[in-house]
Formats: C-alpha cells, structure tokens, sequence
C-alpha cells in the first residue's frame, strides 16, 4: 500500500492537506400492504446495496511555478474513464476524476485547490469475493448471466430465490441472493 496520493499515473508530489472518504448505503422502505384491526404495520427498511465510495479534499501545490503542476492536474482531469486511485494506507480502486477546481489565487510559490473522485463500481464489482451473499442485478441482468459472473449454476441461484424465474430479464436492482 502506498504512502503517497496517486491517481493513474501522476503522483502528486505532495499528499493533500485533507481528503474525506464517504460511503453510504441505499435503503428501500417498503410498507407492508396488511391491515390488522385498522392498523398499518410499520414500514420495513431493506439495505439494497451501498453508494459508491466519493473522495474529497484540498491540497497545496508548491514549487517554482505550480500553475505548471495544476496544468499537468487539469489534462489529467481532462483524461476519458477510471483510473486507479491510492490512497496512503488504503487498498487501491478504481474511480474517476469528477472535479477539480483552484480555490485560491495562484500566488508565486503556492496554489491551492479542491478536487472530487467518485468510485467506478462497475471495474470494482468484477470478481465478488466469497464473503458476498448477495448481487444486485444490473439492467439486462437474467439468472443465467448472473450464475456465469459468480460462477455458480442457474439451479443454485433457483433454490435460493424461489420467487424468480430462469428465463426472465431481472429488474434492476433486484436482490439475487447466492
């Protein structure tokens, strides 16, 4: 694991002065359609999954000319698709660049400026680990998709989930239980 902040291929020469690392998780609220002696029960609360992890901070560029150095950050915002992103002490994953923003004059040794990373969860989803017990489905998703991804049979994911059928497009979002 790195010390160091890096995105792709560009270290930055000095780590940020503060970065916040958010996660959350998406929860559906259903209510329960019964009625018992006029009272409705209450609503249940289901985790359906988790938001894609956001990095967010300022830092500092320091040197002879740091515009040089926001230029050579901007063309790397610029840049299409994900990158690996590390983090010091984290395990590296794939996000992309989503702002970049200067914060403060750009004085003749300091520029300051704040920047965001939202994860890429479809590079980070590829292989799902043996501690996974469920998969949320994906649009045009079916069971039988699914079993090749996770490397198990259609008849596995059916004892599991004996309320789907084999051969239909799952919506998605649903809940595959492994």
């Amino acid at each position: 694991m790195s010390t160091q902040f890096q995105y792709k291929d560009y270290v930055f020469s000095i780590n940020p002065n503060r970065f916040e690392i958010f996660r959350g998780r998406i929860l559906k609220t259903f209510q329960p359609p019964m009625v018992k002696d006029g009272v409705s029960p209450r609503a249940i609360i289901q985790p359906i999954g988790l938001e894609p992890i956001s990095v967010t901070g300022e830092g500092e560029l320091v040197g002879e000319n740091p515009m040089e150095e926001y230029a050579r950050l901007y063309q790397l915002f610029l840049e299409e698709g994900s990158g690996l992103l590390s983090l010091p002490s984290l395990t590296p994953f794939y996000c992309y660049f989503e702002s970049l923003r200067m914060t403060g004059q750009a004085g003749p040794n300091v520029l300051t400026y704040e920047f965001a990373f939202l994860e890429d969860c479809e590079k980070n989803q590829v292989s799902l680990t043996s501690t996974d017990r469920y998969y949320l489905s994906r649009r045009g998703d079916t069971l039988s998709l699914i079993a090749v991804k996770c490397g198990i049979t259609v008849e596995q994911l059916l004892s599991s989930n004996p309320s789907l059928q084999s051969s239909e497009e799952l919506e998605e979002g649903t809940m595959v239980w492994l």
